[in-house]
């Protein structure tokens, strides 16, 4: 009967469940803490529970494991796993810059400039969670701190290009119910009067005279003057 006895112990703790963490090198020469277990005994296969970057995280898993096997229960990992949350908007901005290879340096400043501006408001938040009124807060947000209506217009530019590329439809950026750029009334030029251009010409290098009188006459751009030369 003893014998009989000793049987059944040793065939008992052959089949127990166990779990356990293995450390492992990575060719980087890296740390990573492996988690593996097993539903029977030595004969059964080991099975994978998770890698980790450090020992903490392995245990917690570990231990997770192991309460799941005293619960009689082959631990189902798909329980752990969290819905993949969208990016947040400043990481998406910053893919977003590094790909417009397309464009010239004075381009790509202004996306900067613009993308600063934004970022204090929109920066923190999911990409797929911001709305058009999140969008027209950004406008109210920029337009009560002194931003001029042209730098609201560019930032507005930025962030639609910015939700286009992480692919948002409808693009809250573009949408023209809720936002809305701020008034601006446009203060009329007067242009100088001949005694303003004569006082400058007589002030100006002599090679500068005759482009003076030419912008003066025909109201070319500066460009445009430039190419003829």
């Amino acid at each position: 009967m003893e014998s009989i006895a000793r049987s059944k112990l040793c065939a008992e703790a052959v089949t127990v469940a166990s779990v356990w963490v293995e450390r492992r090198t990575t060719k980087r020469g890296g740390v990573r803490y492996r988690v593996e277990y097993r539903v029977g005994g030595r004969e059964s296969a080991s099975r994978y529970a998770g890698t980790f970057g450090t020992m903490r995280e392995a245990r917690a898993r570990r231990d997770w494991v192991a309460g799941e096997l005293a619960n009689m229960r082959v631990p189902d990992l798909t329980l752990l796993a969290e819905a993949k949350r969208a990016p947040l908007v400043r990481e998406v901005a910053e893919r977003w810059q590094a790909s417009r290879v397309d464009v010239a340096e004075n381009t790509r400043l202004q996306h900067r400039s613009a993308i600063r501006r934004m970022l204090p408001v929109l920066g923190g938040r999911h990409v797929d969670t911001v709305t058009p009124t999140d969008v027209a807060d950004l406008v109210a947000a920029l337009s009560a701190g002194g931003t001029a209506r042209e730098s609201i217009r560019k930032t507005l530019n930025a962030a639609a290009m910015i939700f286009d590329f992480a692919g948002i439809k409808p693009n809250p950026a573009r949408d023209r119910v809720h936002v809305r750029l701020p008034h601006e009334v446009k203060q009329e030029i007067n242009p100088p009067t001949a005694e303003h251009v004569l006082a400058v010409h007589q002030l100006l290098p002599a090679r500068y005279r005759l482009p003076l009188l030419v912008l003066d006459a025909t109201g070319m751009r500066v460009g445009e003057l430039e190419a003829l030369s």
